[in-house]
């Protein structure tokens, strides 16, 4: 409803110049919704739409890879979006809430040859030591996905990124 308020405002106020550019920011934010929605793990799907609407401690934006389908992949898509969720949710309850504090995460998902590769890059404070043991555990109670991971941290940022195998 937001969008067509501000489109209905562009319109009154007569700047009409402002609404092409305005009109595509919605349909690239359509578009991505879509390929949300057709990433074939339900209860993923349901997570990332739900944090969308309601939001949370931190701005996530996911970039799967165009017509990724978890689905068509030889793994446990349940056990896989459950571990993505977990990842997610560990971010955001480890940043600092609070107006001098923002907070990012970008999650890529793209597809190689027999792995799947999930990339999270996050932006704000985040303390080092706590991320490094975090992502060990997850990696350890995640362990039937076979899950290999390297990890970039400095005071303000940190890259992760993990390499989900499967069979063709």
């Amino acid at each position: 409803m937001n969008e067509l308020q501000v489109l209905y405002g562009y319109i009154r106020l007569k700047k009409y110049d402002s609404l092409p550019l305005y009109l595509d920011k919605i349909r690239d934010k359509m578009l991505k919704e879509s390929q949300l929605s057709k990433l074939g793990e339900p209860d993923l799907v349901l997570f990332l739409h739900s944090y969308r609407t309601l939001g949370g401690t931190m701005e996530l934006e996911v970039d799967p890879e165009e017509g990724l389908d978890l689905s068509h992949l030889k793994l446990h898509q349940s056990e896989l979006g459950a571990w993505i969720t977990d990842v997610i949710k560990w971010f955001q309850t480890s940043t600092k809430p609070g107006e001098d504090h923002f907070h990012q995460l970008n999650v890529e998902l793209t597809l190689g040859n027999h792995e799947l590769t999930v990339h999270y890059s996050f932006s704000g404070e985040i303390d080092e030591q706590q991320l490094q043991s975090a992502m060990k555990r997850l990696v350890s109670e995640y362990e039937s996905l076979g899950l290999r991971y390297s990890v970039t941290a400095q005071h303000e940022e940190a890259d992760i990124a993990f390499d989900v195998p499967f069979h063709t």
